[in-house]
């Protein structure tokens, strides 16, 4: 019976834990991707802007070698992407 209950409130004690780490609200969010052309061909240095829609609040970057990008911790919210690149 004594293990039984050592147990059972290991468990709920475990089980304790997911809920709560569970319940952690997210507060930044990452945004990837590929610019490629018709043909399926990476583009490289494009400039890729993502603008938070709330605070109008634009961050830019341009992708790498392989058309790539990657926008990090951006805070949680409604955004617009836009991309250029001269001669498309």
């Amino acid at each position: 019976m004594y293990v039984a209950r050592c147990v059972f409130n290991a468990l709920f004690f475990f089980f304790l834990i997911l809920v709560s780490y569970g319940q952690q609200s997210v507060n930044s969010a990452t945004v990837t991707g590929t610019i490629q052309d018709g043909t399926g061909a990476p583009v490289p240095s494009v400039t890729v802007t993502m603008t938070n829609v709330d605070r109008n609040q634009p961050v830019r970057m341009q992708s790498d070698e392989r058309g790539r990008f990657r926008f990090a911790y951006l805070p949680v919210g409604e955004y617009t992407l836009d991309v250029r690149q001269p001669g498309f």
